[in-house]
C-alpha cells in the first residue's frame, strides 16, 4: 500500500520582529495526510529559510511545538523567507506557503571623540 505524503501546511507561517534581527514563527498543526486521512503518531516540524522563495534550507529540524524563533542569518536591511514543513513517520510535507520579511537597517554607531573638560 501507498503511503500519501502530508499537504502543504494549512496555515501561512507569519513572521513577526520581537527585536532587531529576530523573526518568530507560528503555523497551524497538521491532522490529516493528503488523502484527508488522520495523521497517526508524532508530528515534527522543519523550518527552512533563504533570501528567497526558491533558495530555502533547512535551519532547524525536529521541532514538536507550532512556534520557533529565528536569530541566525537575518542581516539589517536584508529580507528573508521561510517555509515548514511537517514530519511524521519518517515522511516530509512539502513546504508550506513561503512568508518574507525585511529586517530594519541597524541601530546607528555610538559616538566617539567625547571630551569631557
Amino acid at each position: 500500500m501507498k503511503r500519501f505524503i502530508f499537504g502543504i501546511l494549512a496555515a501561512v507561517v507569519s513572521t513577526v520582529a520581537l527585536a532587531a534581527n529576530t523573526a518568530s514563527l507560528s503555523w497551524t498543526a497538521v491532522t490529516t495526510n493528503t488523502d484527508g486521512s488522520a495523521v497517526s503518531g508524532a508530528v515534527t516540524y522543519n523550518v527552512y529559510q533563504g533570501s528567497s522563495a526558491g533558495a530555502l534550507t533547512s535551519v532547524q529540524t525536529g521541532l514538536t511545538t507550532t512556534s520557533a524563533t529565528v536569530t541566525a542569518g537575518l542581516a539589517d536591511g536584508a529580507t528573508v523567507c521561510f517555509a515548514v514543513t511537517a514530519v511524521a513517520g519518517g515522511i516530509e510535507s512539502a513546504q508550506s506557503a513561503v512568508a518574507c520579511k525585511t529586517f530594519p537597517a541597524g541601530v546607528p554607531s555610538a559616538p566617539t571623540g567625547l571630551v569631557v573638560k
